[in-house]
Order: C-alpha cells, then structure tokens, then sequence
C-alpha cells in the first residue's frame, strides 16, 4: 500500500513499527489511569495519550477504541482543567483546554487527515 499521507505513522512500514512498540496491555493500563480516582495519574495518562494517540495506526488499538481513548482522556482534562480554574487544584488549565480540544479534534478523523 505504502504511504496514506505526509504525517510519520501514514505509511505501512510506520504502521508496523508501532504495531511493535507498543508492550501487550498498554492500552489498558492507560485507560485504567484516565478512569481511576487519582487526578495526578489521570493527567499522567491524557499526557500521554495527547503525545502518543495520534490514528488508531500509532496507537494499540481499533479505530472505535480509539475514539472512546480520546473522548475519555479530553473529558478527564476538561475536568480537571474545570477545578483547577477554580482554585482547587495547581495546573494550567488553559493547557488542559487546549489539550482536551486537540483530542476531541483527533476523533473520527479519516485516514491521512492533520491532527
């Protein structure tokens, strides 16, 4: 098949390589993280995924998996960035916004389009 698009995981030996990176359970382990109680490992677990979780071919899992990562890490950043606006909590709450929108923008995208 060979390249989709101009972004580094848009072609199939990309595809492949983090098809391989990723260890069994990393998935898992983060979505345990963005649903815990703990709001330190829940923002340690949307950073991540805001890095990492760019298509479902960089990311360990299939597209609809994808889309509930994404929907759940922004929802958990929108949350946190809510408190933390209202003098609960320390972080920037305009990067979490920020964060939250890039994420929610990352959903249902079709193959080879921009983050």
């Amino acid at each position: 098949m060979g390249a989709w698009g101009h972004n580094p995981w848009d072609n199939d030996a990309a595809a492949d390589f983090f098809a391989e990176l990723f260890p069994p359970g990393f998935h898992e382990r983060v979505m345990a993280g963005l649903r815990g109680d703990s709001e330190e490992e829940a923002r340690a677990a949307a950073w991540v995924v805001v890095r990492l979780a760019y298509s479902c071919y960089v990311w360990p899992c299939d597209a609809a998996q994808f889309d509930e990562l994404c929907k759940l890490a922004a929802e958990r950043l929108e949350t946190i960035a809510k408190e933390s606006e209202e003098g609960d909590e320390f972080w920037d709450w305009n990067e979490l916004r920020k964060e939250a929108e890039e994420l929610h923008s990352r959903r249902h995208r079709p193959l080879g389009q921009e983050p």
